[in-house]
């Protein structure tokens, strides 16, 4: 399976490319809007928090945080039918995918050193 395949189908997240964010995951491809006040600083709680040791429970309070923020701009925006071909809209270039890749791996490692799949 490849990285679009499977960043269509996780939750809805925020990913950072390319100095913008984006509201990826299942019926979800969108550019936030930057006018939030706290999308920089979840966004860095969570980056900081991949690499520190963490109670399951502090894990996933982080990590719904962009969570719900994804949710919440796909539910103002509408459900996104066609991700897979939306997402070439935004033109990223090679680096900018290697990146994304890097975060859809991270997201999947967060999700599995916390065992998440309990919480949902």
């Amino acid at each position: 399976m490849n990285y679009i395949e499977k960043l269509f189908k996780q939750h809805p997240f925020i990913y950072y490319i390319g100095e913008k964010y984006y509201a990826f995951g299942a019926y979800t491809c969108y550019e936030c809007d930057m006018r939030s006040i706290t999308l920089k600083s979840r966004y860095e709680e969570y980056e900081q928090s991949i690499n520190e040791e963490l109670t399951d429970r502090e894990a996933w309070k982080i990590f719904h945080k962009l969570v719900f923020k994804a949710e919440c701009i796909r539910d103002k925006k509408g459900y996104c039918a066609e991700p897979q071909e939306e997402i070439k809209k935004f033109q990223f270039n090679d680096i900018e995918m290697q990146e994304l890749k890097v975060q859809i791996d991270d997201y999947i490692a967060y999700w599995k050193k916390h065992s998440f799949s309990s919480f949902v």
